[in-house]
């Protein structure tokens, strides 16, 4: 298992917009959340493993992304979750919602051992940026492929390598 770190220009852009739906899935689908209540009194079942949970991973990815021909070192992971989050700051936080109809979620992680993906985390100690392997760039919803509902639409065109595939 390699550690990850949310990408804090994301999170602030998030937190800072108002953005509860990218919220809810940073906490229940990025980063996993294994004792959150979602509203209710309802819990979510056994919580949810995050990215650990991946069904997929890809490597690279055919469109750009980021500035300097980093995008080949971007990694795909893909989830088939039962359900999205959106998360109620001034409410009941974490809650669950339907997910979007006949899509997957996908993360794009920036995997480097050079620590360069780590500029923003000026707030962490050296220990813990030691054990950080790769940073959480991005996440979203994609629609899924006809013939795989646990894939991407278009995984081939999409990305470069598929890694591996959990069955």
């Amino acid at each position: 298992m390699i550690k990850l770190y949310a990408s804090p220009s994301t999170l602030r852009q998030i937190f800072t917009d108002r953005l509860e739906a990218k919220a809810g899935e940073y906490f229940g689908l990025v980063h996993g959340n294994w004792n959150e209540y979602v509203g209710d009194d309802e819990l979510v079942d056994g919580g949810t493993s995050g990215l650990l949970g991946a069904t997929s991973l890809f490597r690279g990815i055919r469109r750009p992304r980021l500035d300097d021909g980093r995008d080949e070192q971007i990694y795909v992971y893909v989830l088939n979750p039962k359900w999205s989050y959106t998360y109620k700051r001034d409410e009941s936080g974490l809650r669950r919602t339907e997910k979007p109809y006949n899509s997957v979620f996908v993360a794009y992680v920036e995997l480097r051992n050079d620590g360069a993906a780590l500029e923003e985390a000026e707030k962490l100690s050296q220990d813990v940026k030691s054990q950080i392997r790769g940073v959480v760039q991005f996440w979203e919803w994609v629609l899924a492929a006809d013939d795989d509902k646990t894939l991407p639409d278009s995984f081939n065109a999409r990305y470069d390598e598929r890694m591996w595939v959990n069955d």
